[in-house]
């Protein structure tokens, strides 16, 4: 972990030198979420920690509002964008009460990712930004953010499931690596949010 303008950036790995998005993010919404079940001092300091993460974020915001992938030691930004990164993004902002940023940045995203960009990008990484947005979804209903939800998921059980196999592997849907396992857990794990969340 380093300190970086106020805010608190993670490594993507031991001893590396990118302060990554994704490890980042991740690093916020474990600390945010543990929070809850620390005693008060405890649960003080890892909010401390995701509010830190958040502001690193929000730092990699690129010119269309959206999460870049990582800053090097020279201060440059990767500025690929990941459905993932800006999962993370929205679950921090929602857990800290911005829920009208996490609303916004994920309309952003939505509009950003079209069904076609969607539809090529990994299931591993969109399977996290529906999860955020579903649990977003649930004091934000009027946003949306479940309809868009269930369009992709309802096209990946169409499409890119194998009736044979069951796995998601068909209609051209992108994939993480040459393997299906990560894709199908994600996309099997993000329909089961679906489902649960409208009970």
């Amino acid at each position: 972990m380093e300190q970086t303008d106020g805010g608190i950036g993670v490594r993507w790995v031991e001893g590396g030198a990118s302060l990554n998005a994704w490890s980042t993010g991740s690093t916020g919404l474990v600390a945010s979420r543990l929070s809850v079940v620390g005693a008060e001092g405890k649960r003080v300091s890892l909010m401390e920690l995701a509010r830190g993460c958040t502001v690193f974020l929000e730092g990699l915001l690129d010119t269309d509002g959206l999460v870049a992938d990582r800053r090097s030691p020279d201060g440059s930004v990767d500025p690929s964008v990941y459905t993932y990164n800006q999962a993370l993004l929205v679950g921090l902002l929602a857990d800290l009460g911005r829920v009208d940023d996490a609303v916004a940045l994920a309309v952003r995203v939505q509009v950003a990712f079209d069904e076609e960009r969607l539809w090529s990008h990994p299931p591993a990484f969109n399977a996290i930004f529906v999860r955020e947005l579903l649990r977003l979804d649930g004091g934000r209903p009027e946003a949306g953010l479940r309809a868009w939800c269930s369009a992709y998921l309802t096209r990946a059980w169409t499409e890119a499931r194998d009736p044979a196999t069951g796995l998601f592997t068909g209609g051209g849907i992108g994939r993480y690596d040459s393997g299906v396992v990560l894709d199908h857990a994600a996309l099997t794990g993000a329909t089961a949010e679906l489902a649960r969340s409208s009970t």
